[in-house]
């Protein structure tokens, strides 16, 4: 895995807008497999409200997971403003997914760009992927475009994460799939606005 990548972490919610640190890639990914006993419960109450249809509480619940941002490092606050670098990395989500262990097989399998691919919290699919490093949201927001593309029609696709700085939670998956050097999605797609939204 490329060991220099670093990615910012946050604590306290949702809206927190000021990251807290610095985490490796690897070391990220590495505690979907060796989870902290206080991850396993939350996240483990949080897919029980989702079986119940409880999305107040499944939401509430999930403020408290800390959470990192893949594509971008922020100078400040959790802005587009305050962007001083890519990462080269970005997220998929799928929501609302019934057979999540083979979607995510399927998935990476099928695309070699994912570094990893595993169950979310809510009990749906995250994957991370690999991207050239853009120079602007425009061009983020092109090859996000070109992912959009092709995986709209995969049952649960979600697009929000064309937003740069929108919240990764962190999960746990002991049989997440991941892989040491992904190829890099290239695929760009015509953006027919800009995202304006200067925040989470």
């Amino acid at each position: 895995m490329e060991t220099a990548i670093k990615l910012q972490y946050y604590i306290g919610g949702i809206f927190e807008n000021k990251p807290k640190g610095m985490v490796d890639l690897e070391t990220f990914i590495a505690s979907h497999f060796n989870p902290k006993v206080s991850t396993i419960q939350l996240v483990d109450s949080i897919r029980l409200e989702g079986l119940k249809g409880d999305k107040k509480a499944k939401n509430a619940l999930k403020e408290k997971l800390p959470f990192i941002v893949p594509p971008v490092i922020v100078s400040g606050r959790r802005q587009y403003s305050d962007i001083v670098s890519f990462t080269g990395i970005c997220q998929l989500d799928f929501d609302g997914v019934t057979e999540p262990f083979e979607l995510k097989e399927y998935l990476f399998n099928k695309y070699e760009q994912f570094y990893c691919v595993y169950v979310s919290p809510s009990g749906g699919v995250k994957g991370l992927m690999k991207i050239p490093i853009c120079k602007d949201v425009e061009e983020y927001q092109e090859y996000y475009q070109g992912i959009i593309d092709e995986f709209e029609c995969i049952d649960g696709f979600d697009p929000a994460p064309k937003n740069a700085v929108l919240p990764l939670f962190v999960s746990y998956d002991y049989f997440l799939l991941n892989r040491k050097n992904p190829s890099t999605w290239t695929k760009k797609g015509k953006v027919g606005y800009s995202l304006k939204n200067d925040s989470a």
